[in-house]
């Protein structure tokens, strides 16, 4: 079960942003006025990535507007890919065989992770999102000022926010047998968008960590075939067009 988990959410947080200047000190979740530039559409992250003794690849393309994303890790020995078409989550795993992530608790989780990439703390509470301010934590010598969301249709989200600089500091949800708790650090300036350059997703409970390193950040990718966000087809699926 932890492995099939770790397909479809390790690793996706990397691509949420902010702009240059977001602060989330004052006593409100960051809105509207902290969001990216709207002619901000894509954004691709390559970098490294580390978990279970193997080092690989990572490779991640996000549609900031949808939450629209397909990430990659190629570990040399097998590959696996995650993603979301803008309706159902997909996975595909190291033996090549892809399939919809469609049961209601994934896609619970797979509205959460769309809610982040398209950077929905930003729209405040509206309705149809819960928004609930949470007493300031500390981590270290960090304090943290940290907010309960819960998307529409989707799974409830802490986000912990460092008082001092307004930067995300780490986001944390509750899966079937453990906590996913993902810490964001290296914040840098691409093109006026804030990106993480280094994110650990560890599963305290069960002990399981990953490390992603990003080496390069690319803005506003030109030609983007929306196919890219597609489930790969497996290997003997056909088509009757």
């Amino acid at each position: 079960m932890r492995k099939s988990v770790r397909l479809f959410l390790c690793g996706t947080g990397l691509a949420c942003v902010f702009p240059v200047n977001a602060i989330a000190a004052d006593a409100q979740i960051p809105q509207a006025k902290y969001r990216p530039p709207d002619d901000v559409t894509m954004i691709e992250l390559r970098g490294t990535s580390e978990a279970g003794g193997l080092t690989g690849r990572f490779t991640m393309i996000v549609d900031l507007h949808s939450g629209r994303y397909v990430a990659q890790r190629d570990y040399g020995i097998y590959s696996e890919a995650t993603g979301f078409d803008g309706q159902l989550g997909w996975k595909r795993d190291r033996s090549g065989a892809s399939h919809f992530l469609n049961s209601d608790p994934a896609r619970a989780i797979t509205a959460t992770e769309a809610w982040l990439f398209r950077r929905g703390w930003c729209e405040g509470e509206n309705g149809a999102t819960r928004v609930e301010s949470r007493p300031d934590e500390k981590d270290g010598k960090v304090t943290e000022a940290v907010w309960n969301v819960t998307p529409k249709d989707g799974i409830p989200v802490l986000l912990r926010f460092e008082k001092a600089n307004g930067l995300l500091h780490q986001s944390e949800v509750s899966l079937w047998s453990s906590r996913l708790v993902r810490h964001y650090s290296d914040w840098r300036e691409i093109d006026g968008v804030l990106i993480p350059f280094a994110e650990k997703d560890e599963y305290p409970e069960d002990e399981s960590v990953e490390l992603i390193k990003i080496e390069s950040a690319k803005v506003n990718l030109q030609n983007v075939d929306a196919k890219i966000f597609k489930r790969p087809p497996n290997i003997h699926d056909s088509a009757i067009n």
